[in-house]
């Protein structure tokens, strides 16, 4: 399933491990209808579930081989992104 983004509403971060896995996250942005979690530092909070979470996997070619999400809503944890199951 496709899913679009508002990235007005909704903002990114992305893990690139190497060049076959990129973890990319996506949260919504303070003017979205929840507000996003910031440590006391004023840092984007990534131990709180907020993030929806996207597995990349590549061949050695570069081309992309499988796009799995962990969920489809804003309920995950960046921290936990390489321990999550991806479907």
């Amino acid at each position: 399933m496709f899913r679009s983004f508002n990235f007005i509403k909704e903002s990114y971060v992305a893990d690139i491990v190497s060049a076959l896995l990129t973890y990319h996250g996506f949260y919504q942005a303070p003017n979205g209808l929840n507000q996003t979690s910031l440590t006391g530092g004023g840092a984007l909070d990534t131990s709180v579930a907020q993030f929806m979470i996207a597995k990349e996997v590549k061949d050695a070619s570069g081309n992309t081989t499988s796009m799995k999400w962990a969920s489809q809503q804003f309920n995950q944890i960046w921290d936990n992104r390489a321990a999550l199951t991806y479907i």
